[in-house]
């Protein structure tokens, strides 16, 4: 894995606010805290691998991310970590459904995120979201902000042979009121989000001698400085991520990476999809024709400065895609 990429853009992982809602009086009593003279925390869930985003005209208080079940099997899923998988993707019946309530959330009536312009290549409208029998679901309130952990991946889309970017994985950001009250439901019951402490502990547990990264001196080092630098009042996490094991070549996982994308993201988008179909990824210094368009949200970065940001990249687990983002207008 390519992880020194991934370091050196942590720290631009989006941090919209540094404040938050107080507790009641009432709720500082019989909690026992006293009172809070800044923030009450941030959380951020970290989506890795293809999961897309659909937006519902219909539903302006909600945001889904689906991932579909891989034909090839490939695909491992991982939740709050990443040293073993909570499904090893052989078992197409196997699917799970998270939903975040608002619980503990600072979530208010036409809240609208902010979203990096680095999605709006992949981003687009359609009148049809074709749903069916996910391997992985994810139900969640308007966050304060999309963003993504840099570099973006080089495109090439097939019609026009129109040169994009694309993130590799999605970081969303809520404020939270109380983080003790932030829960996220699923089939075996609630899931905590864990503190960050907890990752960069994880972290520090794979750089050991005869463990996976440990061969990555450098790499673990920075790991451990970025993480430190998060110096946020509460900072909570979610991680879910879906790839291939690392024992698939690059190849292999660039071909499955097309495929899944073409054939398997966008067949939830039938109307969308001969606009959507990806030719390249991955390769830099791809041939095609710059993307043109508005932004559809207020941007929190410019991908344009640089053309460093496109480079061959792994994230915290190895993927090489995420799904499109799909504004539902139907």
């Amino acid at each position: 894995m390519n992880r020194r990429d991934l370091l050196k853009g942590l720290a631009t992982v989006p941090a919209l606010s540094m404040f938050g809602s107080a507790l009641t009086d009432d709720k500082r009593k019989k909690k026992g805290r006293t009172r809070r003279t800044g923030p009450a925390g941030i959380l951020r869930i970290v989506l890795n691998g293809p999961f897309a985003l659909v937006l519902e005209q219909k539903r302006p208080d909600r945001i889904t991310f689906f991932c579909p079940i891989d034909p090839d099997k490939l695909h491992r899923f991982y939740v709050n970590g990443f040293a073993k998988p909570l499904d090893d993707g052989q078992d197409p019946k196997r699917t799970y459904n998270f939903e975040l309530p608002t619980n503990g959330l600072d979530i208010y009536p036409k809240k609208r995120p902010y979203i990096d312009q680095c999605f709006r290549d992949i981003t687009f409208k359609t009148d049809l979201w074709q749903k069916e029998q996910y391997f992985v679901t994810l139900e969640l309130p308007i966050p304060d902000s999309i963003g993504f952990i840099p570099p973006a991946q080089p495109i090439v889309f097939k019609r026009g042979m129109r040169l994009g970017s694309m993130p590799v994985n999605n970081v969303l950001e809520y404020k939270m009121t109380d983080p003790d009250d932030v829960k996220m439901n699923y089939q075996k019951g609630k899931l905590a989000p864990q503190p960050l402490k907890k990752l960069s502990d994880e972290y520090q547990d794979r750089c050991q001698p005869g463990k996976a990264g440990s061969d990555h001196k450098e790499a673990c080092s920075e790991f451990e400085h970025q993480f430190q630098s998060w110096d946020e009042p509460d900072v909570r996490t979610f991680l879910f991520g879906v790839g291939v094991d690392d024992s698939v070549p690059d190849e292999q996982r660039r071909r499955h990476a097309l495929k899944f994308y073409n054939d398997v993201l966008l067949r939830s988008f039938p109307h969308a999809r001969d606009q959507q179909e990806i030719a390249e990824i991955g390769k830099p210094g791809s041939q095609g024709t710059p993307t043109r368009g508005a932004m559809l949200m207020p941007a929190v970065w410019d991908p344009t400065g640089s053309s460093r940001l496109f480079r061959n990249v792994s994230a915290i687990m190895d993927c090489t895609i995420i799904g499109p983002h799909a504004l539902i207008t139907g």
